[in-house]
């Protein structure tokens, strides 16, 4: 479990089994750095697996679907600045 408090770093994790802060997480982590690469807008980013009732269904989430929704929901609905920290929980459906 890797946790972090970004209002504050030095918060006691002690309760929490497992916690790491970002440092210790990351440390001694040897790699390259991250490299994005462009993709198509309809480009698959998240497939998912739901067994309903009565069919098997897959569903396919695009990359820019993706980016659009976060968009809309976190600046358009929630007024969501640069400055602003946020906790988002979501479900698959």
């Amino acid at each position: 479990m890797v946790a972090h408090h970004a209002g504050d770093p030095e918060a006691d994790l002690s309760s929490i089994r497992g916690a790491l802060r970002w440092d210790e997480f990351i440390a001694g982590q040897t790699g390259e750095d991250l490299t994005f690469e462009q993709v198509p807008f309809d480009h698959p980013a998240v497939v998912m697996f739901s067994s309903a009732p009565r069919a098997a269904q897959v569903l396919v989430q695009s990359g820019g679907g993706i980016l659009l929704n976060q968009l809309k929901e976190l600046v358009l609905h929630v007024d969501v600045t640069r400055d602003d920290t946020i906790f988002y929980v979501t479900t698959a459906s």
